[in-house]
């Protein structure tokens, strides 16, 4: 038995690579995730400096994260 849920990394509309799942879908959007890494950003407390974060994916959200606070502590499960 396999543990594996990613069957390839595609490309997403504007360029940035996202994991695609075993089933064909994606977990970011495939037309612009940086623009929706920006946005669920935008809807959290950016002042904090630890973070739980369900899911690693492509790591834009994580990116953007830590180019918006730096000295963050981030957990990804």
């Amino acid at each position: 038995m396999s543990n594996r849920i990613y069957k390839s990394i595609i490309s997403a509309k504007n360029g940035s690579l996202i994991p695609e799942l075993l089933n064909g879908r994606t977990v970011e959007s495939r037309y612009n995730p940086d623009r929706d890494a920006e946005a669920l950003l935008g809807s959290i407390n950016s002042k904090g400096c630890f973070y739980i974060v369900t899911g690693i994916a492509s790591g834009i959200f994580i990116n953007k994260l830590l180019e918006l606070n730096p000295k963050s502590f981030i957990i990804c499960i």
